[in-house]
This record gives C-alpha cells, sequence and structure tokens, in this order.
C-alpha cells in the first residue's frame, strides 16, 4: 500500500528538473537576478569609523569589504570570531544587522606621475589636484 503524500525518486526528480528548468529560463530572461556565491556576514556594530563584523571566515588582512549599501571598508582586525573593519567611506545609514561582503581583493593604490599633486581618497578616488595622463596601475598597498 502506497501512501498518497510520500512522491517516490523518479517524481521527484522530475519535479526538481521542472522548477530548475523554470527558474533557468526566468534567469535568462532577466525575470529573476542571477543568484551570486560569495561569503556574507553581517555588521555587529559601527562606532567612530569602525565596525566589527562576522561572518566572514575567509577573509585577509588589509581586504576590502563592502558593508550595506555599498560603503568600503579596510579589514584590519582579523579575530577568531569576528573582525574589526575601518571604514573608507562616510558610514551613512550603516547599522548592525546590514549585510557585508568580501571584495576579494586586497588594497592597492595608484602608483606613477600622473599623481603627483593630487590629492587621492580610498580607492583611487581624485579629490583635488591637476595632472591628466591618465590612471596609473594600481599597486598594492603593504609591499616588501
Amino acid at each position: 500500500m502506497t501512501d498518497v503524500g510520500i512522491l517516490d525518486a523518479e517524481a521527484w526528480s522530475g519535479a526538481l528538473d521542472d522548477r530548475l528548468d523554470r527558474l533557468g529560463g526566468a534567469i535568462d530572461t532577466g525575470a529573476v537576478d542571477r543568484p551570486v556565491v560569495g561569503e556574507v556576514g553581517r555588521v555587529r556594530r559601527v562606532d567612530a569609523g569602525i565596525a566589527e563584523v562576522d561572518g566572514l571566515p575567509g577573509v585577509r588582512s588589509e581586504e576590502l569589504v563592502s558593508l550595506g549599501d555599498g560603503v568600503l571598508a579596510l579589514a584590519l582586525d582579523l579575530g577568531r570570531d569576528r573582525l574589526g573593519v575601518v571604514l573608507l567611506d562616510p558610514p551613512g545609514e550603516l547599522k548592525a544587522g546590514d549585510p557585508v561582503r568580501r571584495g576579494e581583493r586586497v588594497l592597492s593604490v595608484p602608483v606613477g606621475a600622473g599623481l603627483v599633486g593630487r590629492v587621492v581618497g580610498p580607492p583611487r578616488r581624485p579629490r583635488a589636484g591637476g595632472g591628466g595622463g591618465g590612471r596609473p596601475p594600481p599597486r598594492p598597498g603593504e609591499r616588501p
């Protein structure tokens, strides 16, 4: 005797294939966003230009991270259960519970003649000064 609420493996497989096909079609047409895979943490607290974050076990020292709606920060204090970051942008509406995403690149700074006499803010945003010459190539912020 078979229970009406129990599906066999073939029925499950068919139902799953059908759902995945519909999801793939929705992604292809732009009806839903493509899933993004990556580490996502949460802001624990924000205070005086720094933030405590948890949930990013793979972050590296001096890696750029994005908090909330795009507030850029630099990972510096790598603790066992938490991460201390220095905010490079104004915090705006950043608050505890906001998502944090890895940038998967370390801080880099532009170097070259095009920057002589210029003020450049993080990361590589010209603030003041003249000089053209295009955008110089970035180099790691700390290197031997």
